[in-house]
C-alpha cells in the first residue's frame, strides 16, 4: 500500500517504565522516584514549633506562590539597625556521605539577596542575588543553581555532602542586602524584607 500522505512514525516501547504517547508525539516516563522533604513545615514558615525567627516577624497574610496560589510568606522586619533577620529550623537528620539538596522560591522586596545554609556541624551556605539571578558566595557546596520564575520568583538551590551523620541538623534563611553581608541595616520595623515560599531538603 501507499500513502497518499507523509506521516511521522511512532514508536512504541514496550516497558512498564514509559506511559502512553501524548498528543504532541511525546512519550512520557511513567516512573517516579520516592522523594522525602525533610523539612517540616515547609510552606508555612508562621509555624512556631518548627521555625525560630530572630528579628523577623512572619503574619498570617499570604501573598501570590510561583504556583499561582496564595501560600507564600511574607518576612517583614521586627528590629531596626544591623541585624541578623533569619528563620531556622533544627532537629533534621543527614547521613554523613550522602549528597542532599537545599532549595527554597525567594522574592526580594526591600532586601535583594537571600542565604540558605545547612548545618551538621560544618556550614553548608550560598548567597543569591534576588536581582540578577546570580549566585554570590558559596561554602561547601558541589552546586548552586538559579532558576528564574515569572513575577520576580527565584528558586535557589545548593547541593552539598553531608559531613556528619546527625539528627541535630539545622536549616537557615538569611534575608540579606547584599552578598556575604550577614547583618544588614534596615531603618524601619514592619516592613517586608523578602518573600519565600517552599523549603525543601531531600536527598
Amino acid at each position: 500500500l501507499v500513502s497518499s500522505t507523509q506521516e511521522s512514525p511512532i514508536t512504541l516501547i514496550e516497558d512498564l517504565l514509559w506511559e502512553d504517547i501524548d498528543t504532541n508525539g511525546n512519550i512520557s516516563v511513567n516512573y517516579q522516584e520516592t522523594r522525602t522533604n525533610i523539612v517540616l513545615h515547609s510552606q508555612d514558615v508562621t509555624d512556631a514549633e518548627a521555625w525560630t525567627k530572630q528579628n523577623i516577624s512572619i503574619d498570617s497574610t499570604l501573598y501570590d506562590a510561583p504556583n499561582d496560589t496564595n501560600t507564600a510568606n511574607a518576612i517583614k522586619s521586627s528590629g531596626t539597625g544591623e541585624q541578623v533577620y533569619k528563620i531556622t529550623q533544627t532537629s533534621l537528620s543527614v547521613t554523613a556521605g550522602k549528597t542532599y539538596t537545599l532549595s527554597v522560591h525567594v522574592k526580594k522586596e526591600n532586601l535583594g539577596f537571600a542565604r540558605i545554609y545547612f548545618s551538621d556541624g560544618a556550614a553548608k551556605k550560598a548567597d543569591f542575588n534576588l536581582t540578577t539571578g546570580a549566585v554570590g558566595s558559596t561554602s561547601n557546596t558541589i552546586r548552586t543553581q538559579v532558576d528564574a520564575m515569572d513575577d520576580g520568583w527565584f528558586r535557589c538551590s545548593m547541593t552539598f555532602v553531608a559531613t556528619s551523620t546527625i539528627s541535630s541538623g539545622q536549616v537557615r534563611f538569611s534575608a540579606l542586602a547584599a552578598d556575604g553581608d550577614n547583618t544588614p541595616s534596615v531603618a524601619v520595623s514592619g516592613i517586608v524584607l523578602i518573600y519565600v515560599w517552599g523549603f525543601q531538603l531531600e536527598e
